[in-house]
């Protein structure tokens, strides 16, 4: 076996274990020897990956940026595309998407994942479950009170009131409570 080069040493403070040699393709075998052999070329190599990730950065950036804006738009548009209780559209003009995702209940699993909610609705069809079992869409000020009402009832309906003498809710909300 090749004699390690520094950088593995340094792996190995900093809780990295590298493979050892024998688990290693023979591509990575081949690396491994060629960088114990030449120092300087796997400093090189370094440098060279640190300039590419940081001219490559931004661009990387947009693109995750834009694609989970379309996978939520996309999850949106699955469960509907507009606010199960007051029915207001999604608008997509707004940076912020006005639709939130509300969990009917919740599965011991997805709080241990930690995954966002669109990635579970698109993971859901494409696993052939309906997401629309398990959530539903609400705009924000409908979400603020489904919320409420489910920690602490008695609180909420003073809110809900309050805000439908604004008409900042419409009715359809209510008839899913009794205790209005």
């Amino acid at each position: 076996m090749p004699r390690k080069y520094i950088k593995l040493k340094e792996k190995e403070k900093a809780g990295r274990k590298p493979k050892p040699f024998n688990q290693l393709c023979k591509g990575a075998q081949q690396t491994r020897i060629r960088y114990a052999k030449d120092p300087e070329a796997y400093e090189k190599h370094l440098e060279d990956q640190k300039k590419r990730y940081w001219k490559n950065k931004p661009h990387l950036q947009l693109s995750k940026k834009i694609n989970s804006i379309k996978q939520r738009n996309n999850a949106i548009e699955i469960l509907g595309g507009k606010c199960s209780s007051c029915y207001e559209p999604l608008d997509k003009s707004t940076k912020r998407s006005n639709l939130e995702f509300h969990h009917k209940y919740y599965d011991d699993d997805y709080k241990h994942t930690g995954c966002q909610s669109y990635y579970d609705v698109l993971r859901m069809v494409n696993n052939g479950k309906i997401p629309n079992e398990k959530y539903e869409l609400l705009c924000h000020t409908c979400h603020m009170i489904e919320t409420n009402i489910r920690k602490n009832p008695a609180k909420a309906t003073k809110e809900i009131i309050r805000l439908c003498e604004n008409n900042e809710i419409k009715l359809p909300f209510f008839y899913n409570y009794q205790f209005l």
